[in-house]
């Protein structure tokens, strides 16, 4: 009878290990499911960042910050995005309202005298208010990257017209 219990009792035990499978000496890795994009994401406070890149134009000497905001405080606030590029801090803000805001179309952030290379990453620093920011490594893409093809820089140029006077004599 002893030994009907005890072989009983290990079947069941190698019935549940069989039906485990792979599960059972295996980590999940459900728990670590990360971002699937091409842009970086931080939490500044209660103003989410999300899928951050910079798009160059041609040359790189202008970058558009392109991100998605959210902003779950209880008011509008001022996003400061700071690009750290060749040892010089560069700072564009922008008025953030309650919910999500898209930056990158009509809404732009864009950093310009910069040197910045396409594939490589910059350091942007978001911060608002008395929140503590947060540095993150952002993409650099250009504009031939698929998807990102009308967020490039807008460069605005002044064109210098000098006006000159004519003086006609008679003679």
């Amino acid at each position: 009878m002893k030994s009907r219990l005890v072989a009983s009792l290990a079947l069941i035990g190698v019935a549940a290990l069989g039906t485990a499978g792979c599960t059972f000496v295996t980590p999940q890795v459900t728990p670590s499911i990360q971002t699937v994009s091409d842009g970086m994401n931080t939490t500044v406070g209660q103003v989410g960042i999300r899928n951050a890149v910079l798009i160059i134009g041609d040359g790189g000497q202008a970058a558009n910050l392109v991100f998605t905001a959210v902003n779950n405080s209880s008011g509008p606030v001022t996003l400061s995005a700071q690009l750290l590029s060749d040892g010089s801090r560069m700072t564009e803000t922008a008025p953030l309202p309650v919910g999500v805001t898209s930056f990158g179309k009509e809404d732009r952030i864009q950093f310009t005298g910069v040197e910045l290379a396409d594939g490589g990453v910059a350091q942007v620093f978001f911060q608002y208010g008395q929140e503590t920011g947060s540095t993150v490594q952002v993409p650099v893409l250009n504009t031939d990257t698929n998807g990102f093809a009308d967020y490039g820089p807008v460069v605005e140029t002044t064109v210098v017209v000098e006006e000159s006077t004519t003086v006609v004599t008679g003679g």
